[in-house]
């Protein structure tokens, strides 16, 4: 599964945590992240990316409160993150959460594909 990496900025230790990822040492993939963290510049991609890796560790609580703080720290919102958070709030069994994060998703979703359409119809081009 390739990740690509966020930004520029932090391409050293994104590169070096995303490669560790795919290639299975999820150690080193964590300590990368958490280098990111540490810069406050950084921090927003970081956080997701450490999300990331606690969900290969299957430690889904750590990995939720990083795709919270990766949000609350002004992360572009994507359906994946809601995705992501909705799985890691259901394996915590927080069911009520993991509904509201899906929910959230689904309403990005349905508002990119409505753009998506309404961009085409201005173009000319049918959404089937």
């Amino acid at each position: 599964m390739a990740v690509p990496t966020v930004a520029s900025g932090c391409a050293n230790s994104a590169k070096s945590g995303v490669e560790a990822l795919e290639a299975g040492d999820y150690k080193e993939a964590q300590a990368q992240f958490e280098k990111l963290t540490e810069e406050k510049d950084k921090k927003k991609s970081a956080e997701g990316y450490r999300g990331l890796a606690m969900t290969y560790y299957e430690q889904y609580s750590s990995a939720l409160d990083a795709f919270k703080k990766a949000v609350d720290t002004g992360v572009v919102q994507t359906t994946q993150i809601y995705n992501l958070m909705g799985v890691c709030a259901m394996k915590t069994e927080d069911y009520e959460a993991a509904l509201e994060y899906i929910q959230a998703g689904l309403a990005m979703a349905e508002t990119d594909m409505s753009g998506e359409e309404e961009k085409n119809s201005e173009n000319g081009k049918d959404s089937a």
